[in-house]
């Protein structure tokens, strides 16, 4: 069985803590363009590649991740082979059937057969299974006090302090293929 292929898109999806700006310049350096060809992926879905097997696919990921970009990564599109060439066939050559053709014949699913000869159905009201009573709960209730009516009102523990990291400047280790 062949290995399953993957496409890497692109919406001009900016992670969150990344300037769109400096995004935009990374990109360029990683795919050593223009900035004018990077600007052109922002507008619109744009394939980064294609057709790769997924330890390239979650490579992409990574590296356009730690650049600010986010990609999605799905199963690659199966294109269509034109026998007389060997390419893929271009959108033109395509077009749609007529309403109502039927283009496969469903195949016949057989009715599934259960042997149920084994079993009956009670008479309606009757108990299957004798019901078994659930015993009453008991809770020790002797350790608890209620407050006086008089006494201050409750206050809650001071929260903590809430501590935040920049983490923009880490980076996670290159993943090797034992450990996919």
């Amino acid at each position: 069985m062949a290995e399953p292929l993957f496409d890497v898109w692109f919406e001009g999806v900016v992670l969150p803590g990344y300037a769109a700006e400096d995004v935009k310049r990374e990109l360029a350096l990683i795919f050593k363009a223009e900035p004018s060809r990077i600007e052109a992926l922002f507008g619109a879905r744009s394939a980064i590649k294609r057709n790769v097997d997924a330890a390239t696919a979650r490579r992409y990921q990574l590296v356009l991740a730690k650049a600010g970009a986010g990609v999605e990564v799905v199963p690659a599109a199966a294109t269509t082979l034109d026998a007389s060439e060997g390419s893929p066939t271009s959108p033109a050559a395509l077009s749609l059937a007529e309403p109502g053709v039927t283009l496969i014949d469903a195949p016949a699913v057989p009715a599934p057969h259960f042997d149920l000869t084994a079993y009956s159905l009670a008479e309606p009201g009757v108990m299957l299974v004798d019901p078994v009573p659930t015993p009453e709960p008991e809770f020790d209730l002797s350790g608890l006090t209620l407050l006086p009516l008089d006494a201050p009102d409750y206050t809650a523990p001071a929260v903590r302090e809430v501590r935040e990291f920049e983490t923009r400047g880490l980076s996670l280790m290159e993943i090797s293929p034992s450990h996919e």
